[in-house]
């Protein structure tokens, strides 16, 4: 919803500081509409989130061209992270998106926990883009505590707090082929667990050292 040139502004102003910090991809997200700030709002029921029209999908697609191809000459990749409560959440927005932009330019920040609980097939969406992987999230999910908050309307932030998400090895996504197909194509970059969840529920140590332990027993790294 903001004009290109304040995105422009801010990205580069982003990328200063990852370079003067040795990094050489930047994620971003669509947050101009997202409700996953919004306690209040239902992340699985009622139609809350937005949806792009055609003029808005082209002006987005347009846009992060633009951005990805000021990474790129700067040598960095620019990975679209998918993400609930946003603009592109399911497999038809993430196609669309993929399908409209630049391939040299823009890549995709995968994330299992994000495709798990909007429904889609984690694996399915890999081995349609494991070339343009540029960044992997790695989140297990807990598919009860998702059944609730879909029968109890809850919001993301709501969801979360109650343990949708965990560390992997700690829920019910199946990773050892999502760490196969990602090595049979030469995968090279991080696969950053994310755990989200409330640290007076969770103790950060302990759930850190076991999606590590995890991770470790599973691919050998």
């Amino acid at each position: 919803t903001r004009s290109m040139e304040e995105e422009e502004k801010d990205f580069i102003a982003n990328l200063d500081f990852l370079e003067a910090v040795g990094a050489n991809h930047i994620n971003v997200s669509e947050q101009s509409y997202s409700i996953q700030g919004k306690v209040d709002v239902p992340i699985l029921t009622g139609g809350h989130k937005h949806v792009m029209n055609d003029e808005e999908w082209d002006r987005f697609c347009k846009g992060l061209n633009r951005l990805g191809q000021i990474a790129s000459e700067r040598g960095f990749k620019l990975c679209f992270h998918h993400h609930m409560g946003t603009v592109v959440q399911t497999s038809e927005e993430t196609d669309r998106m993929m399908s409209n932009t630049d391939p040299r330019y823009v890549f995709l920040c995968y994330d299992t926990g994000h495709f798990t609980f909007a429904g889609e097939d984690p694996l399915a969406m890999l081995k349609k883009y494991v070339d343009r992987v540029g960044h992997v999230h790695l989140k297990d999910m807990r598919l009860p505590v998702v059944e609730e908050a879909r029968k109890n309307n809850w919001s993301f932030l709501q969801s979360v707090r109650n343990g949708a998400f965990t560390v992997p090895g700690d829920g019910n996504v199946d990773f050892d082929p999502v760490f196969k197909v990602l090595s049979d194509a030469g995968y090279q970059g991080w696969l950053l667990v994310e755990a989200e969840q409330d640290p007076a529920k969770a103790n950060p140590l302990e759930y850190a050292i076991k999606g590590r332990t995890y991770i470790r027993e599973h691919t050998g790294l």
